[in-house]
């Protein structure tokens, strides 16, 4: 199935949406982002895997507890969309600080997004 482009740009906005809300460290505006399921699940890079909506969220008020800033450069996105599923692949360029020390650095991060009553929600966020 080819991937429309405008699906394809909404699939790359919602992923965009989901970095400079993990920068704006707001847990309110990081739970709109994501499906309230009892299945998604997410991997921060070192941690064990959080399944379930309130431990995913959870892991984000620890990380905004913890942040004071946090700065992501994000690009060359991999987008495969099908049907109402969609899986960014990108590599995640950081700067953060929190408990008076910075650190830089980069991971990869896998994406899942579920088309949900028109909006792209995570279900899934995986960073090593």
């Amino acid at each position: 199935m080819k991937n429309e482009p405008a699906t394809v740009a909404a699939v790359r906005q919602a992923n965009q949406r989901f970095y400079r809300t993990f920068e704006s460290l707001s847990l309110p505006r990081m739970r709109a982002l994501w499906l309230e399921t009892p299945t998604v699940k997410c991997v921060h890079p070192g941690w064990e895997p959080m399944i379930g909506f309130d431990e995913v969220m959870r892991s984000w008020e620890r990380i905004f507890a913890n942040t004071s800033y946090i700065e992501f450069e994000v690009a060359e996105e991999i987008i495969f969309v099908e049907g109402d599923l969609a899986v960014v692949s990108n590599p995640e360029r950081l700067r953060s600080a929190g408990g008076g020390q910075s650190a830089s650095g980069a991971v990869h991060a896998t994406n899942v997004y579920l088309r949900y009553e028109g909006d792209w929600l995570m279900i899934v966020h995986h960073a090593s």
